[in-house]
């Protein structure tokens, strides 16, 4: 986890927007998200940390939002990933 952390943080143009250490992250309706007490019972939870990173945005004719959700088990070794690309078109 640690190394993932300083990969991101060594990159200027990403940025952590959260880590987790109370859960993983899970997909709900195949996107992924953190897990929290409104979900958990959907179970499928991906690990047992999560960071949720940045990786920027580029533009078509709208503009779309790049995120990455890592997964980590309990001993901060990285289980999984999925990558985010969220739309704003209004």
């Amino acid at each position: 986890m640690e190394d993932v952390i300083n990969i991101i943080e060594k990159n200027k143009k990403w940025k952590i927007d959260t880590i987790s250490n109370n859960g993983g992250y899970m997909l709900q309706h195949g996107s992924p998200t953190f897990v929290t007490p409104y979900n958990i019972d959907f179970g499928g939870a991906i690990g047992t940390q999560s960071i949720r990173a940045n990786l920027g945005e580029y533009r078509n004719i709208f503009v779309t939002d790049v995120l990455v959700f890592f997964g980590f088990d309990e001993n901060s070794r990285l289980v999984d990933l999925h990558v985010r690309k969220d739309i704003d078109a209004l």
